[in-house]
Order: C-alpha cells, then structure tokens, then sequence
C-alpha cells in the first residue's frame, strides 16, 4: 500500500511543479509582453528628434538674444529628460536580469517603476517638442515659404524647356537665370543649417524676386518676338506700300517723312530684338510697343492726307462751279440793279448787289489759291481741306444772302409781268362784254349791268396807272389785280348768262307763234311775254312762254329747243 501512496505523492508533487511552472511561466510571459509596450512607447518618446531640434534652438539663440532665456530653460528640461533617459535604461537592464534569473516579484515592482520613468519621460518629451516647435516655427514658415517658391519655380522652369523655339535668342540667357535661381535655393539651404534667419530670410526676398521676375520674361518675351517678327515687320510694309499708292496718287505726304521714320523705327526695331535677346524685357517692351504706335499713327495720318486730298477734290468740283454761276448771276443783276432799284424801290440794291461782286471776288482769289495749291501738291491735303471749308461755307453763305436778294428782284419782276398779262385778258373780256351786248341788241338792259361795266373799265384803268408810275407798288398792283380779276371774270359770266336767257327767249316766242293763230289763249300770253321782254325781264317773259306752250301741248319736250339755245349763249 505505501508504494503507491509514495507514487501517488510523487505524481502530486510532480503536478505542482508543472503547475507552479506553468503559472510563474504566465507570469513572465505577462511581464515581458508589458515590457514590450513599455519599450515601444520609450522608443516613441526617444524618437522625437528633441536633441535635434535642441541644436536649431541653440543656433538660433546665438542671433536672437531675445531667445536665449527660453533655450537655456529649454537646456535645463532637456538635462533633466536625460537624466529621466539614464534611469530608465538602468531600470530596463534590471528588468532583463531580474527575468533572466526568474525574479519575477523584483521585476514586477522595476516594472510600476519603469512605468512612471516613461510616462514622466513621454510627458517632458512632449513638452519640449511643443515648446522647440515654437521657437522653430520661424523655420517652418521659412521652409513653406520656401518649397512654395521651389514649385512655383519648378513650374516655370517645366514651361521653358518645354518651349524652347519660343524664346528663341533669349533661350541662353533664360537658361543661365535658371542656373542662378538653383544656385539662390542651395545658398538659401546653407543659411538654413547654419540657422541663420535672418540671412535665409534676405535669400527668400531675392529668390522671390527672381522667380516674379522669371515668370515675366517667360510669360512675356514670346509675345514680344510676335510683335517684333511678326507684327511690326508687317507694319513697317503695310505704312510703306501706303506712302507710295497715296504718294502716287498726287498727295502731299512729305510733311510725315515716312521713309526717314521707317528708317529709324526699323533700326530701333534691330536694338530692340537685341535687348530681347539679352531679357532685357521692360525696355525692350516699351520700346516695341513705342514702335507699333507710330507705325500705326504714321499709317492713320497717310490715310487721313489721302481722304483730305480726295475731300478737297470733291468740294472743288461740286462748290466752285456753284461760284461760277454766282459771280454770272451778280453781274446780270449789276446790270438792272439801278432800273430794278427804282422800279420796285429795293433800298440799297445797288451797294448790296457792289458788296456782293466784292465778297464773290474774293472768293475767287481763293479759289484759285486752292486750285495753285492742288495742282502744286506743296500743301498737305488736310491743310488745304481746312482752307476748302472755309471758303465753301462763305460760298454757301453768300449764295443764301445773295439768292434771297434775287428771288425779290425776280418775285417783283413776276408780279409786273403777270398784272401785264391779266391787264391784257381784263381788257379783252370788257371788250367781249360790250361787243354781246351791243351784238344781241337788247331792247333792255338793267342799271346793275352797266354800272358794273363802268366799274370794270375803272379796275383796268388803275391797275395801267399803277404799272405807268415810276416806282412799281407791287402790294398795291397785286391787291387790284386780284380783285379787278374776281369782279371782271364775274360780270363776263352774268352777261353770258343773260344772253343766252334772251336767246331761248327769242326762239321761244317764234317757236310759240305757230300755235298763236288758232289759240287765243296763247295769243294772249305771248302778248304779255313780249311786253315782259321788250321791259328787260326776260327770266319772267320765257316762264311765261313755257307755260303757255304747256297748257297746249302738256309733257312737252323742250330739251333741244333750249340745248341750241345754250349752245348759242356760249
């Protein structure tokens, strides 16, 4: 029995060990995976370059004194982090022997120590990197500053070896500034390392300088070889083949001196691809531009004297012919001006009309003057055109005056000549009155009619007397001319009219008498129409006749009876 309690025990105890192993196993196992998380959270915290930076700050203090005293407490945390650095590399040597030798309990307690050394480590570590980046934040904003201006350069740079044939004879120079900016950047990097700011500064305003300046002689030299080899050369024919087709149309152009500026804009024209060649961008800009200019004025100025010439031309051949009919009609009116003066009794007509030859001969000095200067072609077209308007204005102003003038003379002269005529016709007329009355033989005729013939005599009378006066009354001439003419033409009506009642009257009566012997009514009718006629009321004594021939013959038709009758009253 006792051997297999002895097995037993020893199995037991066996059991214990594997047990007492396996839990001291977990253990360790447990303390070194713990371990493991320190080591990775101290290798972190020494992995912040703060030594590094530390450096840069002490660069920096030595040319910034207002700096100093932060770095030197900046110094005396980094110590005391050092010191925190030694400690926990003793304690982690501590740990590894205390689990080589299975101490666990010695290492679990160097463990909660560990903990706290790398927490206060990581704490200060983080601190100081705050506070570095604070004091280096200059250099950061350096640095930012700088890599923009890298790419923006690089950019630019990208452009110019892309597009080589653009820049032409520029290219060498461009390329050379190219090489400088990489030179400025590495200089700058110096002054970088060395901690010097305020040098690197001053770099950053040179490089940006550089690169604004590089950017515009990229962004402008190709557009100023368009216009110094394409544009301006096209100009420089364009104003040439100008000058000689206006020149060859016999303008004045020697005032511009186009071919000496030609010559001169086409040197200058060679200086300036010069200086671009040289990336001499901004005189050469003006200078081009400058060029363009004038070429482009010259060109407007040629247009401007040939368009001048041309308007000259048209002026003289449509207003000078107006001259020559003016001076003609001056002098015809010169000739009658004194009989029309006292004619009409035009004040002045004389002196006007003096004035108006003297104005019109000077005119004509003019005139000619232009005509020299035109065909001499000593004059530029647009002087000559100012001189032309001048004297077509005075033209057109003498014409106005003068013709209203005319008109007058001619006006008065019409309303004689027309009170002539109708004198003529009046008389006529009187005289047609008369010959019908006296023609038809009128047993009767009323007071009214002869009155109205004496008046009518009267009307011509005054009307010859106003034409016999010496000085014409043309408003008076007019006014009796207008009223002898309405009363005259309205009394030749009425006769006619009257005539031919005592024509239907007349036959009439002969018609009515073939019914008279055999119609005592009728008999007795016609007796009383012929009293009526024989007393001048011959309107009553053919009502009468008519009525009588009806009662005879009612529905009667008398339409050709009186038809020939009208036609013999007209």
């Amino acid at each position: 029995m006792s051997q297999p309690i002895v097995l037993g025990t020893v199995i037991a105890f066996l059991l214990l060990l594997v047990i007492l192993f396996v839990v001291r196993s977990m253990k360790k196992s447990r303390i070194i995976k713990k371990l493991k998380q320190y080591e990775i959270k101290y290798n972190e915290c020494i992995s912040v370059p703060i030594s590094f930076k530390l450096n840069k700050a002490t660069n920096i203090a030595k040319t910034s004194e207002d700096k100093e005293e932060t770095i030197s407490s900046l110094k005396f945390e980094y110590d005391d982090l050092d010191k925190r650095h030694d400690e926990i590399a003793s304690v982690l040597e501590d740990i590894e022997d205390a689990l080589e030798f299975n101490k666990l309990s010695i290492a679990k307690n160097l463990m909660e120590d560990l903990m706290v050394l790398i927490d206060d480590a990581s704490r200060i570590t983080n601190s100081l990197d705050v506070r570095l980046d604070g004091v280096l934040e200059e250099e950061q904003e350096k640095r930012d500053e700088i890599n923009v201006l890298k790419d923006t350069f690089r950019n630019h740079k990208t452009k110019l070896m892309g597009n080589v044939s653009q820049y032409r004879d520029a290219f060498d120079v461009l390329e050379a500034q190219t090489k400088h900016i990489e030179s400025q950047f590495s200089q700058f990097e110096e002054w970088m390392f060395a901690s010097d700011y305020i040098k690197a500064q001053e770099m950053i305003v040179g490089i940006r300088e550089e690169v604004a300046a590089y950017a515009v002689n990229l962004s402008e030299i190709p557009k100023l070889y368009d216009l110094a080899r394409g544009e301006i050369p096209v100009l420089l024919d364009t104003v040439s083949d100008s000058y000689q087709s206006v020149k060859a149309d016999s303008v004045f152009l020697d005032h511009l001196e186009v071919p000496k500026n030609l010559g001169i804009l086409a040197e200058v024209l060679k200086d300036d691809l010069k200086r671009l060649s040289e990336v001499n961008v901004e005189k050469s800009a003006d200078s081009l531009y400058n060029t363009k200019t004038r070429l482009e004025q010259l060109l407007i100025l040629i247009e401007k004297e040939h368009s001048a010439s041309h308007e000259v031309r048209v002026d003289m051949n449509n207003v000078f012919p107006v001259l020559d009919e003016l001076l003609d009609n001056i002098q015809d009116l010169k000739d009658k001006a004194p009989v029309v003066q006292e004619r009409f009794d035009f004040k002045d007509l004389v002196k006007d009309v003096s004035k108006f030859e003297a104005r019109a001969n000077t005119l004509n000095e003019h005139r000619q003057v232009i005509d020299n200067e035109v065909d001499a072609i000593k004059k530029p077209g647009t002087v000559v055109l100012v001189s032309m308007n001048e004297v077509k204005q005075d033209i057109e102003m003498l014409a106005k005056e003068f013709y209203d003038v005319l008109n007058s003379v001619n006006q008065a002269n019409a309303d004689e000549i027309r009170a002539k005529k109708q004198l003529m016709k009046l008389y006529l007329i009187i005289n047609d009155v008369e010959v019908r009355i006296k023609k038809r033989s009128l047993p009767s005729i009323s007071e009214t009619y002869v009155y109205d013939l004496q008046k009518s005599r009267a009307y011509v009378r005054q009307i010859q007397d106003l034409l016999d006066q010496t000085i014409l009354d043309v408003p008076t001439l007019n006014g009796t001319v207008s009223e002898a003419i309405d009363f005259i033409y309205k009394l030749h009506n009425n006769v006619n009219n009257l005539v031919g009642v005592v024509d239907m009257c007349e036959n009439s009566i002969v018609y009515a008498n073939k019914f008279r012997a055999y119609v005592s009514d009728i008999d007795s009718e016609l007796t009383k129409a012929e009293l009526a006629f024989n007393n001048g009321e011959y309107t009553q004594s053919l009502t009468m006749i008519i009525n009588a021939v009806d009662r005879y013959k009612p529905n009667g038709q008398y339409e050709e009876m009186i038809k020939n009758n009208a036609q013999s009253a007209r």
